[in-house]
């Protein structure tokens, strides 16, 4: 199993973890939580996966299709003549500085840039942080108008109890932008908190359907960075749901909740160009994000891999990681707003800074939830 040298040095990070990150939750109740299940777990990592996944061509696959997904990139960016950076691979999540010493070219393998297959098992008590927004669409790219390093990413899903990969689940991701700001919800410490007008934009969020080897892909930006935090970007599964005719979820359970990071000296490089270069807000290193300490410290590896498409970040990035769930779990979720045909509508009672994080479900609460999202699938 992945472990990280240097458990006190990370567990000191935990405990000191800032507390405007993500105002009103309670950090040291949900980390203990998160700690308490991961050790529940009768397997940790994809480790005992191996011999399976190889056997059924699991591994094959991956690599032909990261391969495959390269060449194209590079062929729709009119770069595919132009050299290309070698891959990066985690040795330590905490590293700072971890890059393979196997430059790729035309003769190198794909095995040897598409094999590494680090895992990160997500459970269903690490936080979804107070800018989720229900009611998103189901798409490959969610850019939209919002600016910064593409970036296109492979997330496979596999099941930890039983080492296939997970077919029927929506794998969901969000994102702040490159200048630290979460579309679709308006609120204290998510720039303009007056902005109402961004409840309506949805750029940087979606969900896809993953296909028979548990696969879903898309077409992103490098997130940028907001107080407290190391650069991040958020997923969820959904299991069991089914997709409305105007393309958003209903039904199912979330099975995981989770968060993948960058390599450190990724995001330094990032950090110096525009427009992320024109965020002020004081940078969180990995070492010292909280969330990401204790996924580590539990024996998470939830850093992509990646390679550079062209020979400067600047024209882009591939990345890709496998996410073992058991999709047995079953975790509410608490929404910041819902999104609608009629706009965006924000939760009263959920994700926002007060003294009760989560809010009592239940009640006045429930009933508060049940009418605005009723009011937005209404349209």
């Amino acid at each position: 199993m992945f472990r990280v040298i240097g458990a006190i040095a990370l567990a000191a990070a935990l405990l000191s973890s800032t507390s405007f990150a993500h105002p009103g939750h309670d950090h040291k109740h949900e980390a203990a939580q998160r700690r308490e299940y991961i050790e529940s777990l009768e397997q940790k990592d994809l480790g005992h996966c191996a011999e399976t996944l190889m056997a059924n061509g699991h591994y094959e696959r991956a690599i032909k299709r990261r391969a495959e997904t390269v060449a194209r990139l590079r062929r729709e960016a009119g770069i595919d003549h132009a050299p290309m950076l070698h891959a990066r691979d985690i040795n330590k999540v905490l590293n700072t500085n971890h890059r393979s010493n196997n430059p790729w070219n035309a003769q190198t393998p794909d095995s040897t840039v598409f094999g590494s297959n680090k895992s990160c098992i997500l459970a269903p008590e690490i936080i979804e942080g107070p800018y989720y927004v229900s009611g998103e669409v189901m798409r490959t790219n969610i850019v939209e108008n919002e600016k910064g390093v593409p970036l296109t990413l492979d997330l496979q899903l596999i099941d930890t109890t039983t080492c296939q990969p997970i077919p029927t689940a929506h794998l969901e991701i969000w994102s702040c932008n490159s200048t630290g700001v979460y579309s679709g919800v308006a609120g204290q410490g998510n720039g303009n908190a007056n902005d109402l007008n961004n409840l309506k934009n949805t750029a940087l969020r979606g969900f896809q359907a993953a296909n028979s080897d548990g696969v879903v892909t898309f077409d992103t930006l490098v997130p940028g960075h907001y107080a407290g935090r190391a650069n991040h970007i958020h997923v969820v599964s959904h299991i069991g749901a089914t997709i409305r005719a105007n393309n958003t979820l209903q039904g199912g359970t979330i099975s995981h909740i989770g968060q993948i990071y960058f390599d450190q000296s990724l995001i330094d490089s990032i950090n110096t160009i525009a427009p992320y270069s024109t965020n002020r807000i004081a940078k969180t290193p990995n070492r010292s994000d909280s969330w990401m300490a204790q996924g580590a410290a539990t024996g998470d590896d939830d850093v992509i891999n990646y390679v550079v498409l062209g020979n400067q970040v600047q024209e882009g990035l591939f990345g890709w990681i496998t996410l073992g769930m058991d999709p047995r779990a079953s975790r509410r979720i608490t929404p910041a707003a819902w999104y609608g045909e009629g706009g965006g509508i924000k939760n009263p009672a959920g994700s926002q800074p007060g003294p009760v994080w989560p809010p009592p479900w239940g009640g006045e609460a429930e009933n508060r939830e049940a009418e605005a999202e009723s009011k937005v699938l209404e349209g």
